[in-house]
Parts: C-alpha cells; structure tokens; sequence
C-alpha cells in the first residue's frame, strides 16, 4: 500500500500526538491541524527521526463555519486520508458536531480522499446495543446524563458520517473507508497492546497509546468500515482489527441505519 497522506484534525490532543507518531513509523505522512501557533514546534518535534513526515496547519475549529472553509485546508493540504480527532468540553456542537460534518462532507466530495477516521465515544448511540447487559445500559442511561452536549454532538457526527459514506457509494464514487473509532474513558497509562475491539459494554477503561495504536492499525487495511467501540482486554491489537473485519463486526447494529442515510443535506 502506498504511504498515507494524514490529514488530522486536533492535533494537539495526546492521543493525536500518539497516532502522529505512529503514522510516522509507518512512513506516513500527516499534516496536523491545531488551534494555537505555539503548539507548532512540539507537533513537528513529533517528526524528529521518524520515516514519515510531519507539517503543522494552524487553524481555530471553532471559526469553522462551512463546507467551504473545510474545502479550503482540504485543498491546501492535499491529504488521501482524514482523521478527526479534534474535541471540545466548551463548545461540542460547534467542534465535535458542525466541524465534524462540514469537514465529513468536504472529504465525500474529494475523490483524492479515500479514508475517513472519526474519534467517537463508545456511549454515543441512539438505541441500547442488542448485546448489551442489565447493567451495560443502565451505564449507558447514566453517561449520556452526565455528559448530555457530547454525546449528543459525538452521536450526530456519527451518523452523518454514514449517511455522507453512503451517499458516495450510491453516487459511484472511489471506495471510501468511514470509520469511527468509539473507545471508552481514555487513561495516560503505558499501552499493555491488548484490547477488546466491537461489541462490548458501554464504560470502562482504555490507554490512549492503544487506542493509537488500533487507530493507525484499522487505517493501514482495505477493509474497515464501521462503528468499533473499543476497551482494555485481552486481544492483541492486530488479532483483534483481523477479527473484527472477518467476523463483519460493526456496533453500528440495533441503530436506525436507514434514517441515518436520509441525514445527507
């Protein structure tokens, strides 16, 4: 497979500064886009003996406010793939939402883009999850009431990610890979590289360098579609992205996919 093209979004995060790094291993190159100047020389210290390169866009989510602007960094950076890895606790619907699907929707339309990657949460559904326990949902009911504006906004980038993937499919358009990622509460703790990947209960625990590590895994294939929920278990990460894929596992299952479709604007 020829080397990958990153365009990531909330570059800034620990988890991207951990994909950035392990893109980089891969000879990949990414362009991270981040809100503040003076976070400009710890990104591209990222780079420092790695095979891939890195650059470093600046520009505010927050002020992103069309499809056209999301056009406008697409064309300036020229990537074939995006991650969105971006968040706000101050203003989710305006970054973690509206960004989300203005830039969602600039990538379908470049036929250059071949792979989308969006960060979730793995709470952020509209239904119980079919495979779900008594207890699973009753944490399920007590995390979308803690945190109602994000996991709102995570939800609705969610589906329009699928309704966007699906309109390119219908139009005829280039294979288009729209994933998201939907690991629980993050910790800093040293990746252990062993997980459960797909269907699972609603809370628990996660490192952030695993879940780089599963992210940068499932966009080095040709296959990975889909909602992955993710957690701390006892799968090593490539066994796990391999099952997955061969057992067609998606955590989309028990949504309403068919109303999801009519989302596309």
């Amino acid at each position: 497979m020829a080397p990958l093209r990153v365009l990531l979004f909330g570059g800034n995060a620990a988890l991207s500064r951990l994909m950035t790094s392990a893109m980089q291993e891969r000879s990949w190159d990414v362009i991270s886009v981040v809100r503040d100047a003076r976070q400009r020389e710890r990104i591209l210290q990222l780079g420092d003996g790695k095979k891939g390169k890195v650059d470093v866009m600046v520009y505010d989510l927050g002020r992103l406010h069309s499809v056209v602007d999301a056009q406008d960094i697409i064309e300036r950076a020229r990537p074939n793939t995006i991650v969105f890895a971006a968040g706000s606790m101050s203003n989710p619907f305006g970054v973690d939402r509206d960004a989300a699907k203005f830039i969602m929707k600039a990538s379908v339309a470049d036929s250059d883009i071949v792979k989308f990657l969006f960060i979730s949460f793995s709470s952020s559904r509209r239904k119980r999850a079919p495979w779900w326990s008594e207890s699973a949902y009753h944490d399920w009911l007590a995390e979308k009431s803690s945190y109602p504006d994000i996991y709102q906004a995570k939800l609705e980038a969610d589906e329009y990610l699928v309704a966007q993937a699906n309109a390119r499919a219908r139009r005829g358009g280039p294979h288009f890979q729209a994933s998201s990622l939907r690991p629980t509460w993050l910790t800093n703790s040293k990746g252990v590289g062993w997980m459960q990947l797909g269907k699972g209960d609603c809370v628990g625990q996660v490192t952030r360098d695993d879940v780089a590590r599963v992210a940068v895994s499932l966009l080095s294939r040709h296959d990975t579609n889909g909602w992955f929920d993710l957690f701390q278990g006892d799968i090593e990460i490539e066994d796990a992205v391999e099952a997955v894929v061969r057992g067609k596992v998606n955590c989309i299952e028990g949504e309403d996919i068919e109303g999801m479709y009519q989302l596309v604007d």
